[in-house]
């Protein structure tokens, strides 16, 4: 797990509406297979964190590696076609996600190691809707920017 799966992995547990732990999983990263463990041990409301694509950016001396994340909040509703029951479920999983948004940020600005280069600023959220499932939700994307050092490594890992 990465710095930054571990402590969203804390979040989860230490959320007062999640209460992740071993026995009863709220959380999953793209690292631990996200679809499968949704569908087969997940309990909701459910958190995804997944790494994207990401990008070589900065100026001359001061690169940067920025990288694409999301996460995604999700709860069960009984009845898809219950439209109180679905719109329930969208603001209580933007609840969550607002509230880890908070937390994260706050973390970041008293220089918490595993948040200090996420960025929320141009983040974009879209609604989850797994109609089949029952799933309804939030998915946030947002970035992460963390200083890159492009130099060989002491043992040179080309043949020469």
């Amino acid at each position: 797990m990465t710095t930054l799966q571990t402590y969203i992995s804390h979040l989860c547990t230490s959320h007062t509406a999640i209460h992740h732990s071993d026995a009863e999983p709220h959380f999953a990263c793209s690292a631990d297979s996200a679809q499968t463990a949704m569908a087969t041990r997940l309990r909701y409301p459910a958190v995804f964190l997944d790494a994207g694509d990401f990008i070589i950016g900065g100026e001359t001396g001061h690169k940067l590696l920025r990288r694409a994340l999301s996460m995604t909040f999700v709860t069960h509703v009984a009845d898809s076609g219950h439209a109180t029951e679905v719109q329930a479920a969208f603001e209580r999983t933007e609840s969550l996600l607002m509230d880890f948004v908070a937390r994260m940020e706050a973390d970041r600005r008293t220089g918490v190691a595993a948040v200090r280069g996420v960025q929320f600023v141009g983040a974009e959220g879209h609604r989850v809707e797994l109609e089949g499932a029952g799933l309804y939700g939030w998915m946030l994307f947002f970035s992460e920017e963390l200083p890159l050092k492009l130099c060989l490594p002491d043992v040179n890992p080309f043949e020469e």
